[in-house]
């Protein structure tokens, strides 16, 4: 038992667990529901002001494993990870 207890402590301190934003959460939800998501596509949901907050957050998300970025051309669009 105490062995198992030292395996499940050394599991859980590998990784970092971080509570998502209330912004990020939305983001997440809805590059879930369109299946793929730009920053444009973002920017009019969330009401962004510009592209770049929309593309500062969608990379910010995918730096932490939340979501992938995938090239079509030139346009750039997220999709789950």
């Amino acid at each position: 038992l105490l062995k198992q207890n030292q395996q499940i402590h050394n599991d859980s301190s590998q990784k970092e667990f971080k509570i998502l934003s209330e912004q990020d959460n939305k983001i997440l939800d809805f590059v879930e529901k369109q299946g793929k998501a730009s920053a444009n596509d973002i920017q009019g949901a969330l009401n962004y002001k510009g592209q770049n907050g929309a593309s500062a957050r969608l990379n910010k998300l995918t730096n932490e494993g939340h979501l992938k970025k995938i090239r079509a051309g030139k346009q750039v669009y997220f999709i789950m990870h």
